[in-house]
């Protein structure tokens, strides 16, 4: 008889732990499965906001490629029509700015820059049209069109 009340004690012990677990499967299925569902959708902000990152670092290098091509080709237009000289002035302008911004911010605003600068030992006419006064009508005048409509 000692043996048969063992064995319902260790049966009755078997038993209410297969209850416990039986009963909190579900719970702790349900709680991996919200773990999970929380570490996927953690993951994909992540990789949305890596993207972003990436794509907003395309887009600054394309534009910066895209603006290097246009002032490559703007500036290189603009240095070959420059005479030695000019060139030597600007690189000692370029020169002052960056080692004394002060001076070159004075220096710009006194107004006289070489590349506005008209005919500076380039024995070319073409820029006094560019840079001469405007008529009442809007029309550039030109030092050129009285001597040669005179004669």
């Amino acid at each position: 008889m000692a043996n048969s009340q063992s064995d319902e004690q260790i049966k009755n012990s078997i038993m209410a732990t297969n209850e416990i677990l039986l009963g909190s499967s579900t719970s702790k299925s349900m709680a991996t499965m919200y773990l999970n569902l929380a570490h996927a959708a953690g993951m994909a902000s992540q990789n949305a906001v890596t993207n972003q990152q990436h794509l907003n670092i395309l887009g600054a290098a394309a534009v910066a490629a895209g603006t290097s091509g246009l002032l490559r080709t703007g500036m290189a237009d603009q240095i070959e029509k420059l005479t030695p000289a000019e060139r030597l002035d600007y690189l000692q302008k370029l020169l002052t700015l960056a080692t004394n911004p002060a001076a070159g911010a004075a220096a710009a605003t006194d107004g006289t820059d070489s590349a506005q600068s008209t005919g500076t030992g380039t024995g070319d006419n073409t820029s006094t049209t560019r840079d001469s006064p405007a008529k009442s009508d809007g029309s550039a005048t030109s030092d050129t069109t009285a001597s040669d409509s005179s004669g």
